[in-house]
C-alpha cells in the first residue's frame, strides 16, 4: 500500500519489510513467466546483487 500511497514505512521492522519484499518480488517473477534459463540469470543476477549491497552495509 505504501508503494501506491507514498506513505512512510519507517515505522515497520526490517523483518516485516524483507517479509513483504520477498512477496513482492515472487509475485513480479511469477507474473515475468521466465524461461528456466532466464530464472537462473534473473537469480543469478539478484544473488550478484545482494552480495554487493552486503559487502557495503556496515556492520
Amino acid at each position: 500500500m505504501a508503494v501506491s500511497t507514498g506513505a512512510d514505512i519507517d515505522d515497520i521492522d526490517a523483518e516485516a519489510r524483507g517479509g513483504h519484499f520477498i512477496l513482492l518480488l515472487t509475485a513480479l517473477v511469477v507474473e515475468s513467466d521466465l524461461s528456466n534459463s532466464e530464472l537462473d540469470a534473473f537469480l543469478d543476477d539478484a544473488r550478484k546483487l545482494a552480495d554487493e549491497w552486503l559487502a557495503d552495509a556496515p556492520r
